[in-house]
């Protein structure tokens, strides 16, 4: 699933799509958030989670959750 957003940059509205991937994980690394792209924190949740999440998410991305991730079985 893809979303999109927009940003000014020097001037410039920009349009920035982000892909989403449904995923699990086995390990336990370290989750190392994109500061430079005002990513501030990140971690792996579960359906459960992801359902008392979705509401605080923008439009596209709560979507998405609901679309993609939270209808599975």
């Amino acid at each position: 699933q893809t979303t999109y957003h927009t940003y000014s940059h020097d001037g410039l509205e920009i349009l920035k799509p982000s892909t989403w991937y449904l995923m699990e994980s086995i390990g336990n690394e370290l989750l190392v958030p994109q500061i430079e792209e005002d990513i501030t924190d990140l971690k792996w949740v579960t359906r459960e989670e992801a359902e008392h999440l979705k509401n605080r998410a923008y439009p596209s991305i709560r979507e998405m959750l609901e679309k993609c991730f939270l209808q599975q079985v």
